[in-house]
């Protein structure tokens, strides 16, 4: 952040009014400029990526932070007084990278990223040398579990080795060996650089670094350690350009013709041009540590690196393979280098104390003007100067603007006093170095452009490979670009090509093995990468693991011009490409894209090995293969696979004639002709090897347990060609997609889709109500420890009252393997005694209950009534129960994928319960023990009704299902009685056995194939175990309160009632 003038206290001059206009921010320029857009019209906004920040502090407390920073580790007193006046850089900087979308000010440019910051000491000497210290950036940044891939590096020094300047102080020329020891120092392992450094070596991180604003030609010292060390290549530096003065020309390019849109103070890239980009770095706008929601504006390379940091966020989500390294390959593989530029560029160099040491004229791609003698011809550097743009009033504005956007209480006086000065400055040749570089160490690799870097890697560039990267493959010894996509898939969109290696970008002419060598491009790990662009690199391709896939469109992409391509065993190659050279396949070679296109060899198409395999897809359409078109074929000892593509629908005994072009003459030299099978359909390859045959549907193709609808489904297959069929191609749609499938599962799901057993599993779920109803009616009324009343003529606190009511609201909630339910309902119950042993009571109630399945919802309401009925012979008890009920359905399939319509299916059901059994009490003081055994009874008939949907409406029978089972169990009971109060706290158990009724069976058959009907079976659950428990209280007046809990579990379902009963005894 250049510091210099703001310290300075000016005032505008009234002659230049005429150069003052209002500024606003203009965020969203900076943001143009770098085209974030098409990243966040992709949804890429930094999602699920973490971002390291080197800095001063950082401000948690700020609106644009307070969420984006997950740790920051800091070492110092945030609680002095002013402290985050001077201590705001970070806040800026993280704010710039990854602040909330949250005001209409400013937002990072990953703004759904997160971030870790470390404050970086005040003094970096004493930190450097205190031991401890040493690992601590590369443990907290390097923490697998924060899975940082990029950390930013807004910072320094003022030493340039590259062009041996030190102008730390005042501008002194280092000598080489200054330069040489001075680089060694920062590469130490005793300082905390080489945390740094080792994040970036052993862990593949991105550190991304300011270039510096002194105005020198070259970057800093941190920003350029790759000029020295071969292996440093996860690493960028970040020039600042103002966008304000900037012309984009569409997505061709930029203009930058205009004075000072490079900027006055950020350095340029000499020496380190290979991994330099610029981005907008003045008057940014960003966060104000001084408060907690406010903004202000700065400028620098220190903001400049942000917007990097923060679009490598964005590559990093669009491609999460890639590491920080190649993250930084492709930001600056894909910078916009297409820039119209001045002939000369002004810059300002300052020392460290922001003092204005020179002002630095550099001719870009020019020659210097010099005299006969060799001197500089000052009058022509003028003249350039002026040509430029650099005039004196055009200086005189450049300032005035300054001032505007950081100094606005400063006086006329002052301003055109400092103006004045300026000009002077320059005006003396003295206080003017002159110096000359190319277009590429002015703008390094070009503007950042995410637009492009949305669409993957363009340049396979040697200077950023290592003597590892070399490799001798296909008689060829080239250097290797390896990208694994670690299970994604992913399509490239950019033109890709090479850049050799340049000795005069690297210390001493670097490594000499890697002169002059081709770039080669290898695809490991799982996964599918996709070319949809031209490759115009010159090693080998080698597809190592996974696939590769060539794809063009029209006559556009999908080239690869000059490379010969291998495919290893465990690699695909596929696609509708272009191969201008050499393909040699040990593994798979699929042409096309599952859409009969042709994959094109220009050279000669070479397949060896009994692992290596020609796939051909085939299918019944006007072009009935795809082929692979080679100039020369030689095959050994190796196999050809025929796919026929089942998203064609075939009809029986279809015949697919091949078309195999010249491979037809080589079909001799394959070891194996074989048929990829299909789960559904029957293919066989004709003796001639020149025809498939559809012979039909094989046997159990669609079939799933317990449902004859896999045989239905075969035959209606069949019935696809009747031109009277309504809907005939959604059905032969659905086959097609159905018969695609290679997932056993996947198939079954569909069928189980149509079959749509869940009325039945709700008919279970009535039925197991229903035979929960009598058996509370039996526990209800089965003696004093059971009963909801708390009546019975032999209890002691409860003479002389010979009737009660009660109401008992409830709740059910279903946990199955089917289905998720909950059941709300009241029960109103009136009894009396009809004799010293025997006592009746009648019971109604009603409910609605919801169970949602996966694909249908179903909503019940219901009503009941009850009788029970129970009589003491003193040794035993007899119990008896019966219950009827009414229901009416709601079966709802708006979320099944096949059947949903907009339309419900509506049905009623009755259903009855019957009861008979004993109990026994064994009382042990005010403890009493009760066997219990009944058998139970139900019955259920639900009427039939229409499943309506677009393809396979169908009409369900009615059912009428008998089901008996036996119960016994143990309830134990406690009796306390007081003055006021008798409490009573039981608890039971009871198991159940299902004698008959365990299967429930049903037909249904399709409306628009009347003939064809199938059965469904669904399985009762045969084993059943309720544990409940109650709290029963009886006051003075009669009143009595229970509050009850149930547990019904099943071998695939569990449920929980709550019941709270109030009654009366009179």
């Amino acid at each position: 952040m250049k510091k210099s003038d703001k310290m300075v206290i000016i005032a505008l001059c009234t002659f230049l009014n005429s150069y003052i206009f209002a500024l606003e921010p203009n965020f969203e320029k900076d943001l143009d400029i770098i085209n974030t857009k098409s990243a966040y019209e992709q949804g890429i906004t930094g999602q699920d990526v973490f971002i390291g920040i080197f800095d001063d502090d950082f401000r948690l407390e700020h609106s644009s932070l307070n969420d984006q920073i997950l740790e920051a580790l800091t070492f110092s007193d945030q609680t002095k007084a002013n402290y985050w006046n001077y201590n705001s850089h970070g806040s800026q900087v993280a704010a710039i990278a990854l602040g909330a979308f949250n005001n209409p000010i400013m937002h990072g440019v990953a703004y759904n990223a997160k971030g870790y910051g470390m404050q970086a000491p005040a003094s970096l000497d004493a930190f450097n040398h205190i031991k401890e210290n040493l690992d601590a950036e590369y443990k907290f940044f390097g923490d697998p579990n924060k899975n940082i891939k990029i950390i930013n590096n807004s910072f320094g020094d003022f030493v340039f080795p590259i062009l041996h300047i030190d102008a730390t102080e005042d501008f002194y020329e280092l000598t080489q060996d200054e330069v040489e020891d001075y680089i060694i120092e920062a590469m130490d392992q005793t300082n905390a650089n080489s945390s740094i450094i080792r994040l970036s070596k052993e862990k593949q991180i991105l550190n991304i670094f300011a270039a510096g604003n002194s105005g020198i030609s070259s970057p800093s010292t941190l920003a350029s350690l790759p000029h020295y060390d071969q292996d440093l290549n996860a690493w960028l530096a970040v020039g600042a350009i103002d966008s304000s003065k900037v012309t984009k020309l569409g997505d061709e390019g930029f203009d930058m013709s205009k004075p000072f849109a490079f900027t006055d103070f950020s350095n340029a890239f000499k020496g380190t041009a290979y991994f330099s980009i610029l981005t907008p770095g003045e008057y940014i706008w960003s966060a104000d540590s001084a408060t907690t929601n406010g903004f202000v504006p700065e400028q620098g390379t220190s903001m400049a690196a942000p917007f990097a940091t923060g679009a490598a966020a964005l590559v990093s989500q669009k491609f999460p393979f890639l590491n920080g390294k190649q993250i930084g390959d492709l930001l600056l593989s894909t910078a916009n280098s297409n820039i119209k530029l001045p002939k000369m560029v002004l810059k300002n160099i300052t020392n460290n104390k922001s003092k204005k040491l020179f002002v630095s004229l550099i001719y870009v791609d020019n020659a210097i003007p010099t005299m006969a003698d060799g001197s500089l011809d000052w009058t022509q550097i003028n003249k350039d100067r002026i040509e430029a743009g650099y005039t004196d009033e055009e200086i005189a504005k450049f300032y005035t603007q300054y001032f505007k956007k950081y100094s606005i209480k400063t006086t006329d006086k002052q301003i055109q006093k400092y103006i004045a000065e300026q000009i002077d400055f320059i005006s003396d040749i003295n206080n003017i170095q002159v110096s000359s570089i190319t277009k590429e160490e002015l703008i390094g690799q070009g503007i950042l452009d995410i637009k492009k870097a949305m669409n993957g890697l363009a340049l396979l560039d040697a200077n950023r490979l290592t003597l590892n990267d070399i490799l001798n493959y296909g008689n060829e010894q080239a250097l290797y670009y390896t990208i694994d996509t670690n299970g994604y898939n992913a399509t490239f969109a950019n033109d890709i090509a090479q850049r050799k290696y340049n000795p005069l970008w690297h210390y001493k002419g670097g490594e000499y093995s890697m002169h002059d060598l081709n770039v080669g491009f290898i695809k490991d790990g799982g996964g599918i990468l996709t070319l949809s662009a031209d490759a115009f690199f010159e090693g080998n391709t080698i597809v190592r693991n996974g696939g590769l896939k060539l794809f063009r469109t029209g006559n556009k992409g999908g080239e690869i011009k000059n490379s010969n391509v291998f495919v290893e065993q465990a690699g695909t190659l596929s696609g509708n490409g272009i191969i201008q050279k050499n393909l040699y396949n040990q593994g798979i070679v699929r042409p096309g894209n599952e859409d009969l296109s042709d994959l094109i060899i220009n050279g000669t198409y070479t397949q060896n090995g009994e692992n290596a395999s020609l796939q051909i897809d085939v299918a019944n359409l006007a072009k009935n293969n795809s082929k692979l078109i080679a100039n020369n074929y030689d095959i050994k000892n190796s196999k050809l696979v025929f796919i026929p593509l089942t998203d064609t629908f075939y009809e029986k005994n279809t015949k697919i004639k091949l078309d195999l072009g010249n491979l037809k003459n080589h079909l001799n030299s394959f070891s194996t002709i074989e048929l990829e099978k299909s789960l559904t359909l029957d293919f066989d390859i004709s003796q001639d090897k020149e025809s498939i045959v559809f012979k039909g549907v094989k046997n159990g193709a669609y079939d799933i347990k317990n449902s004859g609808i896999g045989a239905s489904l075969r035959d209606i297959r069949y019935k696809l060609n009747d031109p009277n069929l309504n809907k005939q191609n959604l059905y032969k749609d659905f086959f097609k997609n159905l018969d695609t499938s290679k997932d056993i599962s996947s198939i079954q799901n569909t069928v189980k889709s149509i079959d749509n057993q869940s009325y039945l599993s709700n008919i279970s779920a009535l039925i197991e109500d229903q035979a929960k109803i009598t058996q509370n009616y039996t526990i209800f009324a089965i003696n004093n420890n059971l009963s909801n009343t708390l009546f019975a003529p032999n209890n002691d606190y409860a003479q002389n009252k010979e009737y009660f009511w009660y109401a008992a609201p409830n709740y059910k909630k279903t946990d199955a393997d089917e289905y998720k339910g909950r059941k709300i309902g009241t029960d109103f119950g009136f009894g009396t005694s009809m004799s010293d042993n025997g006592q009746i009571s009648l019971n109604l109630g009603a409910s609605n209950t919801k169970n949602k399945f996966n694909e249908s919802n179903y909503e019940t309401d219901s009503i009941n009534a009850g009788i029970n009925y129970i009589y003491d012979f003193q040794n035993f008890k007899v119990l008896s129960a019966a219950a009827l009920g009414y229901g009416k359905n709601t079966l709802d399939l708006s979320s099944n994928p096949i059947l949903s319509s907009s339309s419900k299916s509506n049905y009623n059901h009755f259903i009855a319960g019957a009861m008979m059994g004993l109990a026994k009490d064994f009382e042990f003081n005010n403890i009493i023990l009760t066997p219990i055994s009944y058998v139970n009874y139900n019955y259920i008939y639900q009427e039939g009704f229409d499943i309506n949907s677009n393809i396979f409406a169908r009409k369900v029978d009615s059912i009428s299902h008998h089901t008996t089972s036996i119960n016994a169990g143990l309830n134990l009971a406690y009796l306390n009685k007081n003055q006021n109060i008798t409490t009573k706290l039981s608890s039971y158990a009871i198991y159940e056995y299902r004698l008959s009724g365990k299967d429930i069976k049903n037909s249904s058959k399709f409306i628009d194939f009347s003939s064809n009907g199938f059965t469904q079976k669904y399985e009762l659950s045969e084993h059943l175990l309720t544990i409940g428990a109650n709290l029963e209280m009886l006051y003075p007046n009669d009143v009595f309160i229970r509050f009850s809990t149930a547990a019904n579990i099943q071998q695939d379902a569990k449920s929980l009632n709550l019941t709270a009963t109030i009654g009366k005894m009179f």
